[in-house]
């Protein structure tokens, strides 16, 4: 037990090398799904300056402006058809690139203090 506690240390502080932004350039624009189950339904559309992402199961959707950053972008809700949409208003979600692995990039989003991580699918454009 001993061994697995100090083997599960050494790993959680090894250093990270975040990817850099020529690493991440592909998911800049194009067709996105999430690789989280519950949100199979839900596909991403970006543009340079949006992202829509589009519930087919539920048929809603989110329009964000979208702004890069040096590790990164931020969304700003400007347009949604779901019910919660107004609670959304005018809080960003500052989301950091944290790996990038083929056609897959994980991140971390903050949400007013509220993390948020997932994994996104690059389609194509």
């Amino acid at each position: 037990m001993q061994d697995r506690f100090l083997a599960s240390l050494v790993a959680n502080d090894a250093p990270y090398t975040p990817p850099v932004p020529a690493d991440w350039a592909r998911f800049k624009t194009g067709r996105f799904r999430y690789l989280d189950p519950i949100y199979k339904a839900v596909t991403i559309i970006r543009t340079d300056t949006t992202q829509t992402e589009i519930d087919t199961a539920r048929g809603m959707q989110i329009v964000y402006r979208l702004r890069w950053t040096q590790d990164g972008y931020e969304l700003n809700q400007i347009a949604s058809t779901f019910p919660n949409a107004a609670a959304m208003q005018g809080k960003p979600i500052k989301v950091r690139i944290t790996q990038v692995d083929g056609n897959m990039c994980a991140y971390q989003g903050n949400l007013a203090g509220v993390i948020l991580t997932g994994r996104i699918e690059w389609l194509g454009q």
